[in-house]
């Protein structure tokens, strides 16, 4: 099979900090998603992205948009970086649960 897949992380992997380098790498990602979520959800989750705390994130609330919202910026570089088509077309997506992950790992 030729392709590539493209993997999200989910519930769980969130942390303070998560897609901070990401936007100061590509500027353009605050005000193409980060803001307009922000506006959207009527709480600053730009903020809880870069800065935390760390309790807020753990919100499903918060995360669930937080950890989208991440990912979301990530495949809009992905998507950009024709380099990356090179090597095949995106075919496939999936995302990682941790529980998922543990029940699929036998002890």
């Amino acid at each position: 099979m030729d392709g590539i897949g493209f993997v999200f992380p989910g519930q769980g992997s969130q942390r303070a900090g998560m897609g901070l380098d990401l936007v100061r790498a590509h500027p353009e990602l605050a005000s193409a998603y980060y803001g307009p979520a922000d506006d959207i959800l009527g709480f600053p989750l730009s903020r809880l992205c870069w800065e935390g705390p760390e309790l807020a994130l753990r919100d499903t609330a918060v995360t669930q948009p937080a950890v989208f919202l991440v990912s979301l910026g990530a495949l809009h570089v992905d998507l950009s970086d024709e380099a990356l088509f090179e090597a095949g077309t995106p075919s496939a997506l999936a995302d990682i649960v941790s529980k998922e992950l543990a029940a699929a790992n036998p002890a």
